[in-house]
């Protein structure tokens, strides 16, 4: 299985681990839910985001009904949420659907993030709010 590609996949708990956590590229993981009316809005902003940053980072969903593991597992509460994951450590996480300038913001912190552990207490942690 590769770790490149050029559109959103669909992660659940089988295959988070290898998606996510083990992935070579920085990885944006975002817990969402297809009973969410902003569906529709957030799909088109992963896919235009997977395929602007095809190969310098992986863009996976996480609906909550595939994943309730891991969405317990990172305490997920509001959704969207957008986990900001940097060689298998959490360093950042944001709740609702940013503005494509605020997502590159983040993508661009993303990609200068350099973890300096496993723990997640550390991580950024802010509301995009809702466009």
């Amino acid at each position: 299985m590769s770790h490149y590609y050029s559109v959103p996949i669909d992660v659940d708990d089988t295959s988070f681990e290898f998606e996510v956590l083990a992935a070579p590229l920085p990885v944006i993981a975002v817990f969402w839910s297809a009973q969410e009316d902003s569906q529709q809005q957030l799909d088109a902003m992963l896919k235009e985001t997977a395929r602007d940053y095809a190969n310098v980072i992986q863009v996976v969903k996480l609906d909550v009904a595939d994943a309730p593991q891991e969405q317990a597992r990172y305490n997920i509460k509001n959704l969207p949420e957008f986990l900001f994951f940097h060689e298998g450590e959490l360093v950042a996480r944001a709740s609702g659907i940013p503005s494509a300038g605020t997502l590159r913001t983040w993508i661009k912190y993303l990609l200068r993030s350099k973890p300096k552990s496993k723990k997640l207490a550390a991580c950024r942690r802010e509301n995009f709010g809702s466009s």
